[in-house]
């Protein structure tokens, strides 16, 4: 689409490929996670109600899938495609579901109070997609926040 509306520059294509190359240590990361949790509670002495086997790597996965298809869209239509309306809507439900799930998982472990900022990922907010970015104000330290 940034072809044909001759906004293509090479910058940009670099940033594209620097995101790609995130999303992919992301999923490995993901993947480790899942392999540290299996080892976990497969250990003597703990056990759950169910066999562990993987669930943070496929959400990933599901979760970027839904994005990139979500861009894909985007382009399409800049293309000039017709793109069915309940197909967007119903990606970024989906996605937003995915969202809310990982939301409440981590929410219910933060009210039990870690005491850690472990996973405190200050100036990220902006590369999570399908959220609109909230209009940016500087604090006191002259820093912006959303």
């Amino acid at each position: 689409a940034s072809i044909k509306a001759h906004e293509w520059n090479s910058q940009k294509a670099r940033e594209g490929l620097w995101n790609k190359g995130g999303m992919i240590i992301i999923v490995i990361v993901s993947a480790i996670g899942d392999v540290v949790l299996r080892l976990l509670f497969h250990l003597d002495g703990l056990s759950l109600p169910f066999d562990y086997t993987v669930f943070l790597c496929p959400v990933v996965m599901v979760w970027y899938t839904l994005t990139e298809l979500g861009s894909i869209l985007e382009n399409a239509a800049l293309l000039g495609s017709r793109v069915p309306s309940w197909l967007p809507k119903w990606m970024t439900v989906t996605a937003d579901a995915l969202e809310r799930t990982g939301e409440r998982l981590t929410d219910a472990h933060a009210a039990g109070g870690t005491g850690t900022d472990a996973g405190t990922w200050k100036g990220t907010e902006t590369h999570f997609p399908l959220k609109q970015p909230e209009e940016e104000t500087e604090d006191s330290h002259g820093e912006s926040e959303s």
